[in-house]
């Protein structure tokens, strides 16, 4: 004993007893997910509100790529069914190995990131969707998880030319084309081609 008061009687596991660590009412998975191991698992009740590309050094220097596939999701509509006791927090903005919000979740088994937990959404990893597959093997996406936007495309690594929508960094702040060229600034106002 380190004479440390645990988590628990701090208040800490509170985040426990709500979404999507516990399942909402009348919740109805429509998928199912998991990390690369299987250790965490959990389920979606609803398509995504948007999916894009990240290319943020965040996400480049945690994920270890030059941009990630994530999609947004109301807290309310996932749900973790398996391997709680495995997730790890991670909060960028503290640079601490911590649950505050917002934070990211990965497995501490095969240390899969999983999601970014926000105050009222989640910003999943579509990878690891149990999406049906072809007969090639290939994952059919539904048009609603498909990417529709890069963001802060200014931050990439190559340029992308894949018909998408670009901003330099949010959606809707700095339009621009497949080279990073600005074409349409916060108010709307066309840049220089």
């Amino acid at each position: 004993m380190t004479g440390r008061p645990s988590a628990a009687s701090q208040g800490l596991d509170e985040h426990l007893s709500r979404p999507p660590y516990v399942a909402a009412p009348d919740f109805e998975a429509k998928y199912r997910a998991q990390c690369f191991c299987g250790r965490v698992q959990w389920s979606i009740g609803q398509d995504a509100l948007s999916s894009m590309y990240c290319h943020c050094e965040t996400c480049q220097t945690l994920h270890g790529t030059p941009y990630q596939w994530a999609a947004v999701v109301p807290k309310e509509s996932v749900h973790f069914t398996a391997g709680i006791d495995a997730l790890c927090y991670y909060s960028s903005g503290e640079r601490a190995a911590r649950y505050t919000l917002p934070c990211k979740l990965s497995c501490g088994d095969c240390r899969a990131p999983i999601a970014d937990e926000g105050r009222n959404m989640m910003l999943l990893m579509p990878t690891y969707i149990a999406f049906p597959r072809d007969h090639n093997g290939r994952k059919l996406v539904p048009q609603p998880w498909k990417p529709q936007h890069h963001m802060f495309y200014g931050r990439r690594v190559a340029d992308m030319k894949d018909g998408l929508e670009k901003y330099v960094t949010k959606k809707g702040e700095g339009k621009c084309d497949d080279e990073g060229r600005v074409i349409e600034d916060e108010q709307g106002a066309k840049g220089e081609k």
